[in-house]
């Protein structure tokens, strides 16, 4: 047996082996400390999801890291608010067979809700709901024929095909500290205590210079605090970062995705200078690079002379078609349980957003639980809880599979009303969207230089008349002609000047 002679061409690329967003859960017991007085009724429950590993083995990912927990409450007897503090480990997992210990794996885990219950006054139960978003992915190198150098010794014809796709190429992260000093002139006072802090991780925008990008972006800090006097009041401080990013080769013509998390967060009293602290951030930076390529390949072949034995492989190509990023806002009433003098803090823990089919329309829709501290008009410290979310429209091909996260910045804006409080809420919806490009390629062809066809009983000359479907490549393989005898005999200058319901004269090639 002889063997076509194929050019073969690489194609290196990671394949997208495994991705979803997943609803995590976990709870703890907390028990009130001998030193505190027993609790009334809770303020406000905050979290901070911190990601410490991800790793991949035998069929599992595995996203491990801590939550930090901050419980407001008023005491039983009076007095100001108090709290309890803890850090809840979690690990999340999700299985699929294609998972290796070799897998390059991008994940975030966002706080989607927290919920605390009280045992007894001494004794409370927290829960909370964490949205994982993970990727795994693996180096693949596709051998695509593309061509064959000892065509013309096997009377082999070949028919070409083409593809393009933006594919993955490149996975790549970067970890790095954020830090700064603050003031907090309120919290100079001694009677005066620190609650809770929140932190919110956001990447405004990145640009691309030669074989690196840059990323910008800023942290939005939320102090709660117990001023001198009592109540409650908040102080927002935000801290911009600029992060360079390298990758192995330039960066133009291509897409980007970037994943940012804080793997840990640290808030540290001066003890020389009361109100003043030193801010120290983990984060990583997990950005996914995209090249369009086209890919040449032999889709089909056969031979006029022998008979050619072909294997043929399929191939699915993940493409990125888009990654934009839409802003939106939800709006709605968060009803109070009496009438409100101020509010004093708005918290929005977004849950994963998900497509609709409503009335023949696809839309987004971005849920979110929004935790509200207010105080009366009466002097009282109150919080509610509502659900809210918006919808957008979704446009474009029904059939393209589309991937969905939410971030919101830090930014509210409120309104009261008299029925509770009107909130609006900037959110940035991100939309990636994927097709898959499927070809099938001829790997490997071979025939036996001893056998010929028998064409005996074949005639030398075939009258059809096109029909719908017809090609001129099918039409030559089945009477053993080619593409070109065929149009030189009809006076043809391309395929393109076939039309079903014309009449070909198909001439076999001798």
């Amino acid at each position: 047996m002889e063997q076509l002679n194929f050019d073969y061409n690489h194609v290196s690329m990671y394949k997208t082996v495994f991705t979803s967003v997943f609803a995590h859960e976990e709870t703890a017991e907390l028990i009130v400390p001998d030193a505190q007085p027993d609790i009334l009724r809770f303020v406000e429950t905050g979290a901070v999801a911190l990601m410490r590993s991800k790793e991949g083995e035998r069929g599992q990912v595995r996203i491990t890291g801590v939550t930090d927990v901050c419980v407001t409450y008023l005491p039983d007897g009076g007095g100001g608010v108090r709290k309890l503090e803890t850090s809840i480990p979690f690990s999340a997992q999700a299985e699929s067979p294609d998972i290796t210990q070799d897998c390059l794996i991008c994940a975030r885990v966002s706080v989607a809700g927290t919920e605390t219950r009280m045992i007894n006054p001494r004794k409370i139960l927290i829960r909370v709901n964490l949205t994982v978003d993970v990727m795994c992915c693996a180096a693949q190198e596709l051998r695509i024929a593309s061509g064959a150098q000892n065509a013309e010794n096997a009377a082999a014809e070949l028919l070409n095909g083409e593809c393009s796709a933006q594919m993955l190429t490149e996975l790549t992260e970067k970890t790095f500290l954020i830090s700064d000093d603050l003031s907090v002139p309120a919290l100079k006072s001694p009677s005066a205590e620190l609650l809770r802090q929140g932190y919110t991780l956001n990447t405004g925008e990145f640009s691309v210079v030669g074989s690196r990008i840059i990323v910008k972006g800023e942290v939005v800090l939320e102090l709660l605090y117990r001023p001198e006097g009592g109540g409650l009041a908040c102080f927002e401080h935000t801290i911009p970062y600029s992060q360079i990013v390298d990758f192995e080769l330039p960066c133009e013509d291509s897409a980007f995705d970037v994943w940012p998390m804080l793997t840990g967060a640290y808030l540290s009293p001066d003890d020389s200078e009361p109100g003043r602290f030193a801010v120290e951030l983990h984060a990583v930076v997990q950005c996914a690079r995209y090249t369009r390529q086209r890919i040449d390949y032999v889709a089909d072949a056969y031979s006029t002379k022998y008979a050619l034995d072909c294997a043929q492989e399929k191939h699915t190509l993940r493409s990125l078609d888009s990654c934009s990023t839409i802003p939106a806002m939800i709006k709605g009433t968060v009803p109070a349980a009496a009438p409100v003098g101020s509010v004093i803090s708005v918290n929005v823990f977004l849950a994963q957003p998900a497509a609709e089919q409503t009335e023949g329309q696809r839309g987004i829709t971005v849920p979110a639980n929004v935790v509200m501290i207010y105080e009366t008009e009466d002097g009282r410290l109150l919080s509610a809880v509502q659900k809210l979310a918006c919808t957008l429209p979704l446009e474009g091909d029904a059939e393209s599979v589309l991937m969905f996260s939410a971030a919101w910045s830090g930014e509210y804006h409120t309104s009261v009303t008299a029925s509770g409080v009107d909130v609006r809420i900037p959110v940035a919806l991100t939309v990636r969207r994927f097709s898959f490009c499927r070809f099938a390629a001829i790997e490997t062809a071979s025939y036996d230089p001893e056998k010929p066809l028998d064409c005996a009983g074949r005639p030398s000359v075939v009258l059809r008349r096109i029909g719908d479907g017809d090609t001129v490549w099918q039409l030559a393989k089945k009477y053993c002609s080619t593409r070109e005898l065929i149009l030189q005999s009809n006076g043809l200058e391309s395929e393109t000047d076939v039309c079903a319901g014309n009449m070909l004269l198909i001439p076999r090639r001798r």
